[in-house]
């Protein structure tokens, strides 16, 4: 087979790249855009696909557009900026519905899985960023995560971190250093400090190590899309699951009778308690969310859960749907997981109502998600 070959590219795909066909194997096209013919160098071959790297584009996507950072393409930080903002968000809803056909098996999913929302800011939106020292200074993994590209600067993280980069250009440190920036302030993994985020009128505290979403001009509307599919009316218990912060235990407190927040990290678990400390409804407990859940006593009328990156684990599904559960809030950053859940929740009684797409991480593959779920026998 040759080293390069042409190919058509039909889809985005979760992960970031172009989907293509040559010779009935699946071609995974980095650096594509669906639609686009291009002339690609084979970089992978496995049982059942290659992956591909476009070497030049020989009929270009009206959605293509030149990516305004110089280390796009080798830096791993994004995967996105070759395509213009508003089909970014095309393509994602695309990757959500693909992902819930596939693995969640979920043939109604175009139907019910609503247009992205745009953030407020396509660039400068990002308060936390993990730099990686490398021989040419201060930067990000490559692509293949073998080596570190140094960068002048980062489009996507806000200006005071921005500027952070730029003071320490070419000062010597520790192979990474997380770098956090909320309420204008600036702390570091090595100067580590607790820092305080306003949203929608609240203010939480964040201390280092505590997981805290990267996209602060979003979070007003993703607190109020969860708020408001929950629904509260006043007199539920509630449970705020992978609670973190205590970011929509906070929120929903106010509007219930009980909410219970669940998280694992102490340094979170602290802060959690810090953030809803004057709201008597609110109970924060410290332990794993599938544990916590089955044992609470009592009625649950609705849950919120927000897990990391991998998903749900699969004891706290089974333990919602023993419960009778009527309503569940999915908060996912990754459609891949999500569909896995999916299709657990479905077999286990639910069915998905509706989902929101929202782009809490523009110019990269990367898609946050609201979905809904009511409890069905």
């Amino acid at each position: 087979m040759a080293d390069e070959i042409t190919l058509t590219c039909d889809c985005m795909v979760h992960g970031g790249d172009a989907l293509a066909r040559h010779e009935g194997q699946a071609v995974f096209v980095a650096g594509a855009v669906a639609g686009e013919v291009v002339r690609a160098r084979i970089v992978e071959r496995r049982r059942g696909y290659l992956r591909a790297q476009v070497v030049a584009v020989e009929a270009a996507s009206a959605a293509r557009v030149v990516g305004p950072c110089p280390s796009f393409g080798a830096c791993g930080g994004c995967q996105w900026q070759h395509i213009a903002y508003p089909d970014q968000l095309r393509f994602k809803r695309q990757v959500v519905v693909d992902q819930l056909r596939r693995i969640g098996h979920l043939p109604e999913a175009e139907a019910v899985v609503r247009e992205t929302v745009a953030s407020p800011l396509a660039w400068g939106y990002r308060n936390h960023c993990r730099f990686h020292r490398g021989h040419d200074g201060w930067g990000f993994r490559s692509l293949g995560g073998e080596r570190v590209v140094a960068i002048g600067g980062c489009g996507l993280a806000m200006a005071p971190i921005g500027e952070w980069l730029t003071a320490m250009h070419d000062r010597p440190g520790p192979p990474q250093v997380a770098v956090r920036c909320l309420g204008g302030e600036v702390a570091t993994s090595e100067a580590p400090r607790a820092l305080f985020a306003e949203v929608a009128g609240a203010r939480l505290r964040v201390s280092p190590g505590s997981f805290f979403q990267v996209n602060t001009p979003l979070l007003p509307t993703l607190v109020e899309m969860v708020v408001g599919r929950l629904a509260p009316a006043g007199g539920e218990r509630l449970v705020d699951a992978y609670g973190g912060v205590g970011l929509f235990g906070r929120f929903l407190a106010s509007r219930a009778s009980s909410v219970v927040v669940v998280e694992t990290g102490p340094a979170a678990v602290a802060d959690a308690r810090v953030n809803l400390a004057e709201l008597a409804s609110a109970e924060v407990v410290e332990g794993r969310a599938e544990e916590v859940v089955g044992s609470l006593p009592g009625r649950l009328d609705a849950v919120v859960i927000d897990p990391p990156r991998v998903g749900c684990a699969p004891e706290l599904l089974d333990a919602l749907a023993r419960r009778h559960v009527a309503r569940l809030v999915y908060v996912s950053c990754d459609p891949a997981t999500l569909a896995r859940d999916a299709a657990r929740l479905t077999t286990l009684g639910y069915r998905l109502a509706e989902l929101q797409p929202v782009d809490l991480f523009p110019q990269t593959f990367h898609v946050e998600t609201i979905s809904t779920w009511r409890w069905q026998r």
